[in-house]
């Protein structure tokens, strides 16, 4: 009974201490969720397909600093559009396919589009789907320039060195010669379409394994990121410490 009644109280340095190590226990808990989840997460990123899966935050967007393009040239032809932003082709808004060429026109035969690019044609089904890639070794002209069609409704393509005209298979080209052709030009398309178009389009560029990527390294938060990340080691340290100080002075 006197032992017990005698038995010292921590004094208040030693209360204060673990006031603070239950503090700095609380707040390491948050860093140490953070980095096991994305951790987790980014170790299985193949399976889970995160490099595939976009972010479409509009603030995490601008965060990043990840804006829209601006508009490229388009081109109309029976009720459709067709533009590019960037490398990539939209047809009426809908994301179809990168293409590095520069694009060059746009026509409609019969019930086919057909999509010029720099050195290629795309025949195309109205809602988008690619039927057939047509390129030099095809007989496409080389070096075009504009396409159109002529008073029969044929493909005029024309080349660095002249005009010509296909057959409805795409298979025999000629010289068109002296043709009336309805070029195909580039024109403004509709504000909404093209709203809607970058908005697709900048939906496309942030993965979710970068966003994981920069939380789970502290990227996330810029400059300050490091700082912050240094902190929290440095709290982990001080929580390790202060437990460890803890454990010998209740065994001593």
């Amino acid at each position: 009974m006197n032992a017990r009644r005698h038995r010292r109280r921590p004094g208040p340095r030693l209360r204060s201490l673990f006031l603070w190590h239950r503090y700095m226990g609380l707040l390491a808990a948050l860093f140490v969720v953070i980095l096991a989840v994305t951790g987790l997460l980014l170790n299985h990123s193949q399976a889970l397909g995160l490099s595939q899966r976009h972010v479409a935050s509009p603030a995490l967007l601008d965060w990043y600093g990840i804006q829209p393009p601006a508009p490229g040239p388009a081109f109309h032809a029976a009720g459709h559009w067709l533009s590019r932003l960037e490398d990539t082709l939209y047809l009426d808004g809908r994301r179809l396919a990168r293409e590095p060429g520069r694009l060059v026109g746009l026509v409609m035969l019969r019930d086919v589009l057909v999509a010029a690019v720099e050195g290629e044609l795309l025949l195309l089904t109205p809602g988008g789907e690619l039927v057939e890639r047509l390129t030099g070794i095809h007989g496409v002209p080389a070096g075009m320039e504009a396409v159109g069609k002529d008073e029969a409704g044929r493909l005029v393509v024309r080349a660095s060195h002249g005009d010509y005209v296909v057959d409805e298979d795409f298979l025999a080209w000629r010289d068109a010669g002296a043709v009336a052709v309805r070029w195909s030009r580039a024109e403004a398309m509709p504000v909404e379409l093209h709203a809607r178009q970058a908005a697709s389009h900048r939906g496309n560029t942030l993965t979710l394994e970068r966003v994981l990527l920069d939380l789970h390294s502290g990227r996330l938060f810029a400059t300050w990121g490091s700082y912050l990340m240094d902190g929290a080691a440095m709290l982990l340290l001080g929580l390790a410490g202060s437990g460890v100080w803890h454990w010998a002075r209740r065994r001593r």
